[in-house]
Order: C-alpha cells, then structure tokens, then sequence
C-alpha cells in the first residue's frame, strides 16, 4: 500500500513538471509569433505589400521569422510572391 502511495506520487510529480514545462514553452513559442506577425507587417507596409503567411523558425537559440509577403509586379503584371527571411 505504501509501496503504491510512493509510486503514484512520484508519477503525479513528473506530470505537473512536464505539464509546467510545457506551457512555458509554449508561452514562448507564442511570444514568438506575435513578434514574427508584428515583422511581417512592418515589412509589407514598408514594401506596399500584403501578409501570406509567417514562420517562426528556432534553431538552437536563433530565431528567425519567414514572411512569404504578395508584392505588386515592378513592370505592371500580376502581383508576385516574394518570400523572406529576418530576424526576430
């Protein structure tokens, strides 16, 4: 009965601290979005351009942001995709 006690306490430990870490990481990633959208719209106003989508992209402690902007043609023709790269 002990024995039993010990286990599902240790058990119940383990789930909190991977339910914690995991909601950290997850306020992070979400904090990282919204910097990556909030670029995404400076650069589309700057380039007369609109919003197709954004990426957050982390490798090791980088972050980066792809914006895959649509962007007036120079000569006149179809507005073109243009996709970029930056910094967070």
């Amino acid at each position: 009965m002990l024995g039993q006690w010990i286990i599902m306490s240790w058990i119940k430990s383990r789930i909190l601290g991977l339910t914690a870490f995991a909601m950290l990481v997850g306020v992070a990633t979400i904090s990282q979005a919204a910097t990556c959208a909030a670029r995404a719209n400076e650069i589309a106003a700057r380039n007369g351009g609109r919003v197709l989508a954004v990426k957050t992209i982390t490798r090791g402690p980088a972050v980066r942001c792809r914006i895959t902007l649509l962007v007036k043609s120079r000569d006149g023709g179809p507005p073109r995709k243009k996709t970029i790269i930056v910094r967070k």
